[in-house]
Formats: C-alpha cells, structure tokens, sequence
C-alpha cells in the first residue's frame, strides 16, 4: 500500500534529463504495462530532442523496444543490469 499515492489507477511513464528536468510524460491507466507505455514516451523524446546520447532504462524495458529504438534510430540505450 502506498501511503503516498494521491490519485489511484493512474501510471506514470517519464522521461528526464540528466539534471531530472521532465522531457516527455505518459499517464495512463493503472493496469497497463510498463512496457506499453514506454515506445510513446521513448520515441517522441527521441524525435524531439535530436541531441540525446544515452537512455538510462530498467531491465524490464528491453526486448522488442530495444530492436525497434536501434532498427529505427540507430541508437542504443544502457539497460540497468548490463555491464557497463
């Protein structure tokens, strides 16, 4: 239970910068995956902000999203878990 939480069934999908300044933000229903969420928010910052060099991710992120984000833009991102 989080004591915290103000508004229930909703989840929150952000992107940040390095100095945690919001880029891209998607809110959508509780039970809807991570996973789900992610493409929007990752591939709208990738298309605005043209300048990024790395993306910082969770592990539960990877699979299609990582094919997609490298066939697309070329780009490849440090998953939390992998070496660096």
């Amino acid at each position: 239970m989080d004591g915290y939480k103000k508004i229930k069934g909703r989840k929150r999908t952000v992107g940040v910068d390095v100095l945690g300044l919001v880029l891209k933000c998607h809110v959508g229903a509780a039970n809807q995956a991570d996973v789900k969420a992610a493409p929007w928010v990752l591939f709208s910052m990738l298309e605005t902000y043209e300048r990024l060099a790395k993306i910082l991710a969770d592990q539960g992120y990877r699979g299609e999203l990582v094919v997609c984000q490298t066939r697309i833009y070329g780009f490849e991102g440090k998953w939390r878990g992998d070496p660096l």
